[in-house]
């Protein structure tokens, strides 16, 4: 009983501009070879969100993972993050390509070709959608890169391995404090004592 009550979830999966059943829609030179993963963990009172972009060439600009609401709040220990509704003619044109409106954390990255973003919420996983541009061109069509089911209504599923809809895990509005341990192997325990009470004895 106790091993179920300290039961943590984690749930993984990836998209990629690759393969038979491509996930992710890239332009220029990120239209192959671009590669998004993400794991997210149940913590307890808190849920922890990593994602990993990947990218053939040129330099990654920014990334940004969809939120249900600007009033999220989490935790990375950097300051590099900015909440905001994203669009094409928003933030001075700096999305181009993006299909559409997009509330979410924008993430400053500028310099690499490979960026991890992880941070800790305490909002529940449900699915979503992503952006990335990359901000170094010259005479070439822009490198940016999103989900392919971007214009599609999010999927209303439960969380799990792998993707639904070709979306990503992303943090939702909706906040859950889970049952402590403690808590819910007592009332497990009321549960067997009232049945042994109430059981007929032969």
């Amino acid at each position: 009983l106790a091993g179920f009550a300290n039961a943590a979830v984690t749930y993984t999966g990836s998209l990629s501009t690759d393969g038979f059943d491509p996930g992710l829609t890239g332009n220029g030179v990120w239209a192959a070879g671009v590669n998004l993963s993400w794991t997210v963990k149940d913590l307890g009172s808190m849920w922890s969100y990593e994602y990993t972009l990947s990218v053939p060439q040129k330099d990654i600009s920014h990334i940004i993972i969809e939120v249900s609401d600007t009033d999220i709040w989490i935790n990375d220990n950097v300051t590099n993050f900015v909440v905001d509704v994203y669009s094409s003619t928003s933030q001075g044109g700096s999305n181009p390509g993006i299909p559409g409106s997009l509330t979410g954390v924008k993430y400053n990255v500028n310099g690499v070709m490979s960026y991890t973003i992880s941070f800790t919420t305490n909002r529940i996983p449900v699915w979503g959608d992503f952006y990335a541009v990359d901000g170094q061109n010259s005479n070439q069509p822009i490198p940016y890169v999103f989900n392919k089911g971007f214009l599609d209504d999010d999927p209303i599923a439960p969380p799990s391995d792998g993707s639904i809809g070709y979306h990503i895990l992303r943090p939702d509005s909706v906040i859950i404090v889970p049952v402590p341990g403690a808590i819910l192997l007592a009332a497990m325990g009321t549960g067997l004592v009232g049945y042994l009470r109430h059981r007929t004895v032969i």
